[in-house]
């Protein structure tokens, strides 16, 4: 077994169960209000979804693949309707990228030159192929002026403004920080596109490449048809696993009649 940890059809039931999740938010919010409890939803959301994170597969990504190869930890902040803070892990080998959030089971691998990826499952001992569903960011466009001097996370660096354009006219306005210490590895990079915005900082950089086999599927791992399916598989399990546990706990509110004891090993596992 390895474990990364350092360094379809048209109504799929992934989707089905995505569009009861957007229901359920949507509702709940007509009827209470509180950034609170949408940070609570959209992370619940998050959950039934199998795409890549935006950060990943957009125009921040290929910032990101100008390198011969490096790891860092991250720190993502995204603010929208609520502000969420994220972090995990960064490898990237040129085109190649992996993201493997903290206090979770995923890991995501990306492949900005084919703009698609694996989904991987610890839990699941698994992985699928996943897409990004937002349209894809093909030409960057430096602002007018030169770069500024700034410090970011404790470097030196030039700070420049981009626009990038993507492949259904939007634009996204991108602002990096590239630190003069390491190679212009932008250490900072700050994103504002329609409703939201999201500031990627990187620390405990290192500019070496990993290896190779960290871009590629475990190959013990179980290949799934799809992202979607294997996190439907995945809630199954997970909902199966939680009925038998409250079938467990009520086995014990019941004292049996007999008068006979229940040891703690007994029930269902």
């Amino acid at each position: 077994m390895m474990r990364i940890n350092f360094f379809s059809p048209q109504f799929s039931t992934g989707r089905v169960i995505r569009g009861l999740a957007f229901i359920a938010l949507g509702l709940m919010l007509a009827g209470c209000g509180g950034s609170r409890r949408l940070a609570r939803l959209e992370r619940e959301e998050s959950a039934f979804s199998a795409s890549p994170p935006r950060f990943l597969a957009g125009p921040a990504g290929l910032l990101l693949t100008n390198t011969d190869g490096f790891s860092a930890r991250i720190t993502l902040v995204v603010s929208s309707n609520a502000t969420r803070t994220i972090t995990g892990t960064i490898l990237g080998r040129g085109p190649h990228l992996l993201y493997a959030p903290e206090k979770s089971d995923r890991t995501f691998i990306w492949d900005a030159d084919q703009n698609s990826g694996y989904l991987l499952s610890e839990a699941m001992q698994g992985y699928g192929p996943i897409r990004p569903t937002e349209h894809v960011a093909t030409n960057f466009v430096v602002n007018a002026g030169e770069p500024v001097a700034e410090r970011a996370n404790g470097h030196p660096c030039r700070k420049t403004d981009w626009i990038a354009e993507s492949s259904d006219g939007s634009r996204t306005r991108c602002s990096v920080w590239r630190a003069d210490d390491l190679k212009g590895f932008p250490v900072r990079i700050k994103a504002v596109e329609r409703s939201s915005e999201f500031t990627i900082d990187f620390s405990d950089v290192r500019l070496a490449a990993p290896s190779e086999k960290l871009f590629q599927p475990p190959g013990d791992f179980t290949a799934y048809s799809s992202g979607d399916s294997l996190i439907t598989e995945l809630m199954m399990r997970e909902g199966s696993a939680k009925r038998k546990h409250n079938d467990s706990d009520s086995d014990f509110t019941t004292p049996p009649r007999t008068g006979t004891s229940i040891s703690p090993t007994s029930g269902h596992y």
